[in-house]
Order: C-alpha cells, then structure tokens, then sequence
C-alpha cells in the first residue's frame, strides 16, 4: 500500500482478480476484475466483474454492472434524487448502474464498444 492509504474489507466477498487499493469495502460483493483506488469508499454494494472504482469514489446500496468505470470523486446511493435522474433507483433505494455507463456523457455505452465475456475465456 502506498504511505498513508490502508485498505479496509469488512464482511465482504471478493472474487479471484480484484485488486482493492487504499480503499474500504463493507458488506459488498466484488465481482472478478473489479479494481478500487484509493480512499474509494463502498458499502452495501454489488460490483459487477470489470468495473473499475476511481480515486476517491463512494458506492452506497448501488449494483453497478459490468464494465463500468465510476470516476474519481463520483458519488453513487449517496443523492438519491440526482440519482434518479441517471439511474434506476428501486423503492428501497437500491442504485442500479447499467452495463459500461458512461459517466462523462450521461449515457449507457454501445454493446460492441465493451468487453465481451467471451473474450476472456483462455485468459
């Protein structure tokens, strides 16, 4: 770990391949592939595999699927009514993210822009 960042996972589950870096998961599932960076901060969460969790992010009571960057500073399941404008937010207020949303243009990504699964089977 870098000086001064200390990675936190707490009942918790993470697959073979994430990689968590001076951040702190709580009660989340982390699919494989996801990465976390530092002081990023996510609770109560399900993290598809491929997504990418920037510096200084927060993920609350959110599923975000696959191949999803969320970048630095972003926050997600924190304003539930900013949410609602990007995302679908169940009645509980769960947070769901579409596949490869693209947070800089406010829209999902193209199917043949990302990653299929299939690209990834010898891998």
């Amino acid at each position: 770990e870098p000086a001064g960042h200390h990675t936190q996972i707490v009942d918790s589950l993470l697959c073979n391949g994430s990689i968590i870096s001076g951040s702190r998961v709580r009660r989340s599932i982390m699919g494989n592939r996801v990465q976390s960076y530092e002081d990023a901060d996510i609770e109560e969460s399900i993290l598809m595999h491929g997504v990418v969790v920037e510096a200084g992010a927060v993920i609350r009571r959110a599923i975000i699927d696959k191949w999803t960057t969320i970048p630095a500073g972003t926050q997600v399941g924190v304003n539930l009514e900013e949410d609602r404008k990007r995302f679908t937010v169940t009645d509980s207020g769960i947070v769901c993210v579409p596949r490869g949303y693209d947070f800089q243009r406010n829209r999902r990504v193209d199917d043949h822009d990302l990653p299929s699964d299939a690209d990834f089977v010898n891998v």
